[in-house]
């Protein structure tokens, strides 16, 4: 398959090759249930899913964002980490801290290519042992062009050029 961005993927090969990187933060999105039973090597648990926020005016935003910012560094995300995400396929929950990440300038993320399953579909082992990172050092630079405010979705309701897509559940 041709993705448009291959490079925002990485290959199940290339993380197990490079599993002892110092550099590489790699984030389970799955539930942490999921997490506890068996996970990549070295992957910190992190169930972003169930944060949310349904006030976009600025000091609500601000609050949150900043909560957003402390929770990556508590997962030992630094300035320079290379950031491999997974959830199960690759799916909707490594987008969402994909797009965190993207909107708070970091520039080192992927996805990691197929999720969890193409890691044990690839006879890659997995563990049960819990990673306790170091907290990173990471701050967000936001990238407000990434970002739709409640004000933003209103001036663009009517117009032509504009396509607004609702994506706040899983289903």
């Amino acid at each position: 398959m041709n993705y448009i961005n291959p490079q925002l993927l990485w290959p199940v090969n290339e993380l197990r090759d490079n599993l002892d990187d110092p550099r590489i933060v790699i984030v389970d999105m799955r539930p942490p249930e999921a997490y506890a039973n068996s996970h990549i090597p070295g992957a910190r648990s992190f169930d972003i899913f169930g944060i949310s926020l349904i006030d976009t005016r600025l000091q609500p935003l601000e609050a949150f964002l900043w909560m957003i910012e402390h929770l990556i560094q508590a997962k030992g995300v630094n300035h320079d980490s290379n950031v491999v995400i997974y959830d199960d396929i690759a799916g909707m929950r490594s987008a969402r801290l994909f797009w965190f990440l993207e909107f708070f300038g970091h520039s080192d993320v992927r996805v990691l290519d197929g999720g969890y399953n193409a890691w044990i579909a690839r006879s890659s082992p997995p563990t049960d042992e819990a990673v306790v990172p170091k907290a990173g050092n990471f701050k967000m630079n936001p990238r407000r062009e990434l970002l739709a405010t409640v004000e933003d979705v209103q001036l663009r309701l009517n117009s032509k050029g504009s396509v607004i897509v609702d994506t706040r559940t899983e289903g």
